[in-house]
């Protein structure tokens, strides 16, 4: 179970690492963008509201850059049929989802 954690952790560090190249890409709302994505690091599924209060960022600013890291394939929308707007992680999920197995 200690390797394992061990390589899950390496490879949660490998994505977190990749992704965040990945947003130095944006530009002007790098900034907001790598805050959102440092919430998704602790909080896997969630919404750009759960997000707004520890970060002190509008939510306008947070549905932007959720859609900037959409666009990337950092983060996935989930349908919800209503004006809620979910996101997921998927790499990161797919990462704690393996060591489960």
């Amino acid at each position: 179970m200690r390797q394992t954690t061990f390589l899950s952790d390496r490879n949660q560090n490998q994505v977190f690492k990749a992704d965040a190249e990945r947003i130095k890409q944006i530009g002007r709302a790098e900034p907001s963008a790598f805050a959102l994505h440092r919430h998704f690091q602790s909080n896997t599924v969630g919404s750009v509201c759960a997000a707004q209060k520890p970060r002190a960022l509008s939510i306008p600013t947070l549905h932007a850059s959720a859609k900037h890291l959409v666009g990337l394939g950092i983060l996935h929308e989930l349908p919800t049929g209503g004006k809620t707007h979910l996101y997921a992680y998927p790499a990161y999920l797919k990462i704690l989802n393996a060591d489960q197995e």
